[in-house]
């Protein structure tokens, strides 16, 4: 073929593609070399779209683009702008990759934003996968819910699930909450709607972070924003003279301090628990502890 075609579609009329699955809204050209594309690339429950798509017979591709997933209708659950972007249609697999170092995805569902520079979309499975590339230490996501205030933590990996909307958080190295510092030692964070958390298992807790005096082991901790959270645990007593110790405590959870000025107040962790003569906690070597205990 020799010379150019032009085609144009609209939402009305689009071009099929990828045995119908894939629809092409606004510019199709054709020449002898390439065939491009400006315009709005949809499937089902995402959308593409770009002025610079490249159309082979098995590839979508584009040098900066953006990238919407819906769920619920027309209701964007997941926004990035410029980024390239290479769909295999054969293999119903997308990589993407930001074109700026600050460039951010908008998790509007769950309200929060992630930086991560690189990630996949398996189209099939409907799962966006972010990894961190060469290059970058880790991911960090920013609660946007102003409920949550900044609460902030960084992540090595995690997933996004398209069926459900739920985002999927791990190997979190630790949240800061209040003025304590929480390790979810391997846990998955899993984050709903509206940026709600659920509860992680198996946590350590260090309080305070500044100057550690306290540490809690297999901590259960459910996190509703920088300064709150509430779970229980174990905390760990040293006695002079003796090996570590264990005190449950059924509430573990944050304070606000008391200042008469609301600036200059802080929260912090307090425990509650009740010591059992069956737990045989002693204080000293001759010392055994009975009753209620607040840390």
């Amino acid at each position: 073929y020799e010379g150019r075609l032009v085609a144009t579609s609209n939402a009305n009329n689009p071009f099929s593609m990828n045995q119908g699955r894939t629809l092409l809204e606004r510019t199709l050209q054709v020449t002898d070399t390439a065939i491009t594309a400006d315009g709005a690339i949809e499937w089902s429950d995402a959308k593409l779209t770009s002025e610079d798509f490249t159309l082979t017979d098995k590839d979508i591709m584009a040098s900066s683009g953006n990238l919407e997933v819906k769920s619920g209708g027309d209701q964007v659950t997941f926004s990035v702008n410029d980024v390239s972007m290479e769909v295999d249609m054969d293999e119903n697999y997308g990589t993407f990759i930001s074109n700026s170092e600050d460039n951010f995805i908008d998790l509007a569902y769950n309200a929060y934003r992630v930086n991560i520079r690189e990630f996949q979309w398996d189209i099939d499975a409907r799962r966006l996968f972010f990894r961190v590339p060469d290059g970058q230490d880790d991911m960090t996501f920013y609660a946007t819910n102003p409920s949550q205030g900044d609460l902030v933590f960084n992540s090595g990996s995690a997933d996004y699930d398209m069926s459900t909307s739920s985002l999927e958080v791990r190997e979190i190295p630790f949240i800061d909450i209040a003025d304590s510092r929480l390790f979810p030692n391997g846990d998955t964070l899993y984050v709903k709607q509206n940026g709600v958390l659920t509860r992680l298992d198996g946590c350590s807790l260090s309080s305070p972070t500044s100057e550690t005096k306290h540490h809690f082991d297999d901590v259960s901790m459910t996190i509703k924003g920088r300064n709150e959270g509430s779970g229980k645990g174990d905390f760990i007593y040293v006695g002079k003279g003796l090996d570590s110790q264990f005190i449950a405590m059924d509430k573990i959870y944050t304070r606000q301090t008391t200042e008469k000025k609301e600036s200059d107040r802080t929260y912090y962790f307090r425990g509650n628990g009740e010591l059992q003569m069956s737990d045989s906690l002693k204080f000293m070597p001759a010392i055994q502890g009975i009753g209620d205990v607040a840390i």
